[in-house]
């Protein structure tokens, strides 16, 4: 308040008043934050230069031109510090969903529209397993006696298409068929057969075969 009196008193007496000098706030920031924000700052750059060129190629062709849709869907994505374990020898639909902590083993496939989340706990897929589309996999932290839920898929499994897999356990072998639920704690042994359409109540548990 003081200064400002001074200031209005300068000018009435027609004298010039220096501006004040900006406020910086440097060293808020810490190198490793600011070289992230840098980073995704440019990446971003980058994306939306390949979508310009794209789109002045096309012009360019004209009625020749073939028009590829650039997806910004990320298939593959970190949940807080938990990030997915895909093998490489692993396949994920380009419109497929893998967040968090999820692993997926040597030779298995995730599906066109399959999503996979681990966010509360973990999602664990075995090998040479096909979880196929539209499927929904999920999580749940534990059960009512304070038993943790992740999803365990084993190996040489197969989902089918829009099922819904919740803080269960699939066995090897097994085999989930098209737009079946299995709820939270139930086993399906190994080498079995649940119907398509149909639902595994919370805690069943099946025999092997």
């Amino acid at each position: 308040a003081c200064s400002a009196r001074a200031d209005t008193g300068n000018r009435a007496r027609g004298q010039r008043v220096p501006p004040r000098p900006p406020s910086l706030s440097l060293g808020r920031e810490s190198p490793a934050a600011m070289a992230t924000s840098v980073l995704r700052t440019v990446g971003g750059m980058f994306r939306e230069s390949g979508a310009a060129l794209e789109r002045l190629g096309m012009a360019m062709q004209g009625k020749y031109a073939f028009q590829e849709q650039l997806s910004r869907h990320r298939t593959i994505m970190g949940l807080g510090d938990k990030l997915p374990s895909v093998d490489a020898d692993a396949f994920v639909a380009p419109s497929a969903s893998v967040v968090g902590d999820v692993s997926v083993g040597a030779g298995s496939s995730v599906w066109y529209g399959a999503v996979l989340r681990g966010d509360v706990n973990s999602i664990r897929i075995g090998c040479n397993t096909n979880i196929q589309d539209g499927t929904v996999v999920h999580v749940a932290k534990h059960n009512v006696k304070g038993s943790l839920l992740p999803t365990i898929v084993g190996d040489n499994v197969t989902v089918g298409h829009k099922a819904m897999l919740h803080a269960c356990t699939i066995e090897d072998g097994a085999l989930v068929g098209m737009g079946a639920t299995i709820m939270d704690g139930a086993v399906v042994k190994s080498g079995s057969m649940v119907a398509a359409g149909a639902l595994v109540t919370p805690g069943t548990e099946g025999a092997p075969g």
